[in-house]
């Protein structure tokens, strides 16, 4: 399951982040590499943003970064 898969009030934990170059070194220092918990806090109309909620700072992710990160749920939101 990739982060792309998540829905608004899941929680899940990274198992692997499948990036390179610059935009690993972004995610690297706003806490999103393997072994973190995040949240999902809202997501686009088009789901084309995910914002998420890691270790208490809150980003947004293009749908084309959160299918190159690797999840496992730990609490899906039941609606």
């Amino acid at each position: 399951m990739v982060l792309a898969d998540l829905n608004k009030g899941d929680k899940a934990v990274i198992k692997k982040v499948t990036v390179k170059g610059m935009l690993k070194n972004r995610l690297d220092s706003l806490g999103i590499y393997k072994g973190s918990n995040l949240f999902i806090a809202e997501l686009s109309l088009a789901k084309s943003t995910i914002k998420i909620i890691v270790d208490n700072t809150m980003t947004a992710l293009r749908l084309e970064e959160a299918k190159n990160i690797e999840v496992e749920m730990i609490w899906k939101r039941l609606e």
